[in-house]
């Protein structure tokens, strides 16, 4: 989305820019609006003007730095315009890439009530799937003929990260049953959950800005996010309840004021000549060349009186 050749040239967003999709779903077409927004200091401002018109924001972060000087920024704005955050841990094969120390650091810095609802199946250059924490399962990166990977469900979670996913999933689940009375009996009573009420819980916590979910998967396997398909549906909905979001509802046209036409600088100073000093000697002489100066004879342009005034010297 980045058009301009500035951008392109130095590889990050100055002007934000917005592109619409559309989402089958449950029988409904619901249109998105997608807004790409810079994340330099610089452009502030252009940050804040998208985030008024949003119904829902997904944060990027940095794999290896976890939450960086401006996301702490960005981060506070969203907060301030009540708009609902997820979170998407990019970057993840590069060296040093850490999917739980990035969720840490915004635990930290940002006092974010951030929960994994992926676990990364490998890092760095070795990183080749990622597991759903909500219906446990665990998906591989395919790649084809061109060069693009595509994730492809698994028949069960590897053995080497069982463990691990099953600490991450109680913590989901935990998280989760603080906004569904009915989940939390269930976890307490050790149920089976069904995914549609841990979605739907997911889903309360994060329109209530009280819970952030985490994603993760590398910029160079960008089809692999469709791995979150079942995880983007509980959190990305607009907050109103019609298919169609706030920001594609069509405002009103708003007045503009009329405008005078504009006027020629001869007819408002006729002339630029100043008083003498004898002819400001007193107040009442004063204002009679300046007032003859600053309201004109309409009736009378300009050059009409200077050519009448020449004839009848002649």
């Amino acid at each position: 989305m980045d058009w301009m050749v500035q951008e392109q040239e130095r590889g990050v967003t100055i002007q934000s820019a917005a592109t619409t999709c559309f989402w089958p779903k449950d029988g409904k077409s619901y249109r998105v609006q997608i807004i790409d927004t810079p994340g330099h200091v610089d452009f502030t401002a252009e940050v804040e003007r998208s985030l008024r018109v949003l119904d829902g924001a997904v944060a990027v972060f940095d794999a290896v730095a976890g939450v960086q000087p401006q996301s702490e920024t960005v981060w506070r704005q969203a907060r301030n315009f009540n708009v609902p955050r997820i979170a998407f841990i990019n970057k993840y094969d590069r060296v040093g890439a850490d999917f739980f120390h990035a969720i840490d650091t915004m635990k930290e810095r940002l006092n974010a009530n951030a929960v994994a609802i992926q676990v990364p199946m490998g890092a760095e250059d070795n990183f080749w799937g990622v597991i759903d924490l909500v219906t446990m399962t665990a998906w591989d990166f395919k790649p084809d003929d061109k060069g693009m990977t595509y994730p492809e469900a698994m028949d069960e979670i590897p053995a080497e990260f069982a463990d691990v996913a099953a600490e991450k999933r109680a913590e989901l689940l935990d998280a989760a049953a603080s906004y569904d009375d009915d989940l939390m009996m269930m976890v307490l009573e050790d149920e089976e959950i069904p995914v549609d009420m841990l979605k739907a819980a997911i889903r309360k916590g994060t329109l209530a800005n009280e819970l952030n979910p985490v994603l993760v998967a590398p910029p160079t396997r960008t089809r692999a996010s469709r791995s979150c398909s079942t995880l983007s549906s509980t959190t990305c909905l607009p907050r109103s309840t019609s298919p169609l979001s706030r920001a594609s509802t069509p405002r009103p046209a708003r007045p503009r004021p009329a405008r005078l036409p504009p006027m020629s600088p001869s007819l408002l100073w006729p002339s630029r000549s100043l008083p003498t000093r004898s002819s400001v000697s007193s107040p009442s002489s004063a204002c009679t060349p300046v007032a003859s100066t600053l309201v004109p004879t309409w009736s009378t342009p300009p050059t009409a009186t200077a050519s009448a005034s020449a004839a009848s010297s002649r």
